[in-house]
């Protein structure tokens, strides 16, 4: 299930946080190749680490955004934010465990790229129309 970025359907109109998006893409490219290579559970440390460190970053950044631009959809996207910290939170726990199957692993792929595909083009989106007309106010 290899994601490819879509600007009509996935662009925020915010340069930082669609650079951002567009890696979260290639990570997720990246780790599902491995999956069909059935590599998944090799490639599924170095996927937890990235998620971990980027979710960090990234998710305070556009925490940041929506809250300077009032944007409708924050405490939506906080609200899926935090569910998405918890999940990753759950499944760092079952890899440090040693439990993690193959299973796990495809549930983890799968989660991943629906909650990326539904979470940028559903919430994250809606910083379109308020970033544009902030801009347009401003000329």
């Amino acid at each position: 299930m290899s994601i490819e970025w879509d600007y009509e359907k996935m662009t925020t109109h915010v340069p930082e946080i669609d650079k951002q998006h567009k890696e979260w893409i290639r990570q997720f490219n990246a780790f599902d190749d491995a999956v069909i290579n059935q590599k998944g559970p090799d490639a599924l440390q170095s996927t937890l680490s990235f998620l971990a460190q980027y979710a960090d970053t990234h998710f305070a950044l556009e925490e940041a955004i929506m809250k300077q631009y009032h944007c409708p959809a924050g405490a939506a996207n906080l609200a899926a934010h935090n569910e998405f910290r918890m999940k990753l939170a759950e499944i760092m726990a079952w890899v440090k465990r040693g439990e993690v199957t193959t299973v796990e692993v495809l549930e983890l792929k799968m989660t991943l790229g629906e909650w990326l595909v539904n979470h940028i083009c559903t919430i994250d989106v809606q910083l379109r129309g308020v970033v544009n007309s902030v801009q347009i106010r401003a000329e």
